[in-house]
């Protein structure tokens, strides 16, 4: 068996942080958001075996089952992607099972983002009479007994619009069917409710300690992730010892389908490509070792010129021949690769706006503020000051569908996370913001606390004016989102360059803060032009 420093070097290079220093023989382990296999203990296990030399990856061979799942055209405009799998003869001990569970919530909450792509439902399929039906449902026309969270009395049995309005789950995911004329339901052949997907299971299919056969369902708005998903979970329970059998799976105006298929891709390295890109002469020997290591199934084209590689399923990061070549710089080891510096040699210079941003920076820290850094993307809701934010067409969550055109929003949202530390709280943010389909660069500051009002704010931006050396002058304005007469633009020889003012009372309702506050932005790139 490797010791301890063997795997945490393995683990290092095949992208997988430590998360602290661990205890005795535990390791926490921060894996990257594109190798969701290794969000569980058998998934690195999987991976780590082939690395170390400790023998060749699993293969999985699911047996034919009588199961079929049907889907419902009424669930096609609600929440149309689903992926199922079915794992016979899983040995399920309390500890195995909160694994499991931990496991199920890291694909909600990541891959899943927060179940809006994705969201997995685990069920005791024991009392389960098939087919199962996922269909769409009216709010006040179906009830059942969602889980209830643990160390409460069981849940009696509650109408779905009930279940959004008063359970726990309930309120904290029904933004996701918010608009929704109906809600998806799983249901058996006997009409008993599995699930209410993306928000709660059912007692019914209670997962609970002992051999069980589990059935899972995948729903979400991905084919791709949800397929991914059920076959992750399936090949883990099968890891347990458990048997993968296969079900029958019925779509509206598609081929009767099997799922879950756990056969590998088929991809081909050309090994001129990779030694090409890696800058290193590799044979092709080498590059089939290398790959291996990585848990592929690899035969060297006759003549040497390319691999024929078996990419396992569990690896969905596998898109296009570059991925391949970037698992054999891992296989061999990235600091194995030569280092060249570069031909022509190049001379630097400091951004003309890293020099504003430096001073404001020290100016805002020495005044006593603390730095965030928030997202570019954000939701639609608190509406932005602009009226006409730009959009992500396709966006894979709400919550990251619209470019900000303001800082403020940002500020205020780290605040409405934070209700529970001491007041007062002093943040700023310099950052960009999207206005039509460019990026401009801004310094925004926002304080919350009792003694906040608009000289305070006006204070601030004169400080802040003294650290670039300009002068500024104010005039009084209407804007958002401040309150009305409380608010003024700060002019630099005629040209805008800051807003501030007290936030509206509105504002601070919507972010659910009860104190006051002021706010400023500053345009860094008018600031960094004026004289």
């Amino acid at each position: 068996m490797p010791d301890r420093a063997t795997v945490v070097e393995a683990l290092g290079r095949m992208g997988c942080a430590l998360d602290g220093p661990g205890d005795g023989s535990d390791l926490a382990v921060e894996s990257l958001m594109n190798r969701p296999d290794l969000f569980s203990v058998e998934g690195l296990a999987r991976s780590l075996r082939p690395f170390l030399g400790q023998g060749a990856p699993p293969t999985y061979e699911p047996k034919p089952g009588a199961f079929e799942f049907h889907v419902d055209p009424s669930v096609l405009g609600i929440r149309p992607q689903v992926s199922v799998a079915l794992v016979r003869g899983v040995p399920l001990d309390d500890e195995g099972l909160a694994r499991l569970i931990d496991t199920q919530e890291k694909l909600d909450l990541t891959y899943g983002r927060r179940r809006a792509r994705v969201s997995i439902g685990l069920h005791d399929a024991g009392p389960l009479t098939p087919p199962i039906i996922y269909k769409a449902v009216a709010p006040d026309s179906a009830s059942f007994a969602p889980l209830s969270a643990e160390g409460t009395p069981p849940s009696p049995p509650q109408s779905l619009s009930t279940i959004l309005e008063a359970h726990p789950k309930g309120r904290e995911y029904a933004h996701l069917l918010a608009g929704k004329p109906r809600y998806p339901l799983l249901v058996d052949a006997a009409g008993q409710v599995l699930s209410m997907p993306p928000i709660i299971n059912g007692t019914l299919t209670q997962l609970k300690g002992g051999t069980r056969d589990v059935f899972i369902d995948v729903t979400g708005t991905s084919r791709g992730a949800v397929t991914a998903c059920a076959r992750l979970l399936a090949m883990l329970l099968a890891d347990r010892g458990g048997t993968v059998e296969t079900l029958r799976v019925l779509r509206p105006g598609e081929a009767p389908a099997v799922e879950p298929s756990l056969a590998p891709a088929s991809h081909r390295v050309g090994v001129a490509h990779a030694s090409k890109l890696l800058g290193i002469a590799l044979r092709a020997d080498e590059a089939a070792a290398a790959l291996e290591r990585l848990g592929h199934r690899v035969s060297i084209v006759p003549g040497g010129a390319g691999l024929d590689v078996l990419v396992p399923p569990w690896r969905f990061d596998i898109l296009h021949e570059a991925d391949l070549i970037e698992d054999i710089a891992i296989g061999l080891g990235l600091q194995s690769l030569p280092s060249t510096l570069p031909l022509r040699p190049t001379l630097g210079a400091e951004h003309r706006l890293a020099s504003p941003r430096r001073r404001l920076r020290a100016a805002l820290l020495g005044l006593g503020f603390l730095e965030v850094l928030t997202l570019t993307l954000t939701s639609p809701e608190p509406a932005p000051a602009s009226p006409s934010p730009s959009t992500v067409a396709h966006p894979l969550s709400r919550d990251h569908s619209t470019l900000r055109t303001t800082l403020v929003p940002s500020l205020l949202a780290v605040l409405a996370a934070n209700t529970h530390r001491d007041l007062p709280q002093a943040l700023f943010e310099a950052g960009e913001v999207v206005l039509g389909s460019t990026n401009h660069p801004r310094v925004s500051a926002l304080y919350l606390g009792a003694d906040a009002s608009f000289t305070r704010a006006k204070g601030l931006a004169a400080a802040l004016f003294e650290a670039l050396g300009l002068q500024a002058t104010f005039e009084a304005a209407e804007l958002a989102p401040f309150t009305r007469g409380r608010a003024a633009r700060a002019f630099v020889a005629g040209r805008p360059v800051l807003t501030l003012g007290e936030v509206a009372p509105d504002t601070l309702a919507t972010f659910n803060l009860a104190h006051p506050a002021f706010a400023l932005e500053l345009d860094l790139e008018a600031a960094a032009a004026a004289p």
